[in-house]
């Protein structure tokens, strides 16, 4: 993975510190792709309120949501799959958040992607 000038990969921005600071994790954007196996409209919906509120609660991970909403399909209504940008410290908060959700844990993505990104605005 390629680093912008002063970055170290790990979060840590190199040379950041003042004496006597200790060193903290800055926060990183990730993008959650995550799509529905086909067919499971109805699990997707009997956890839908307890997805909304891992959502409303995603600071116990210490997530941040910056944006999410579901995929859909052509029609523009049926969700196929759901899409987060998130900011954390690090990829172990991002896989206890996404592991953790209840369309994670009732089967209902089929698969989930996760992927570092930069944000320019």
């Amino acid at each position: 993975m390629r680093h912008a000038k002063g970055e170290t990969g790990s979060g840590l921005v190199a040379g950041s510190l003042h004496p006597g600071e200790t060193a903290r994790l800055a926060p990183m954007h990730f993008v959650i792709h995550a799509i529905d196996k086909p067919g499971i409209i109805e699990t997707r919906a009997k956890h839908w309120r307890a997805h909304r509120i891992h959502l409303d609660e995603s600071a116990k991970y210490g997530v941040q949501i910056v944006s999410a909403g579901p995929l859909v399909a052509e029609d523009g209504e049926t969700p196929v799959g759901s899409l987060f940008v998130v900011e954390a410290n690090d990829r172990a908060a991002i896989d206890a958040f996404t592991r953790t959700d209840p369309y994670s844990v009732h089967g209902v993505w089929q698969t989930i992607d996760v992927h570092y990104y930069r944000r320019k605005r």
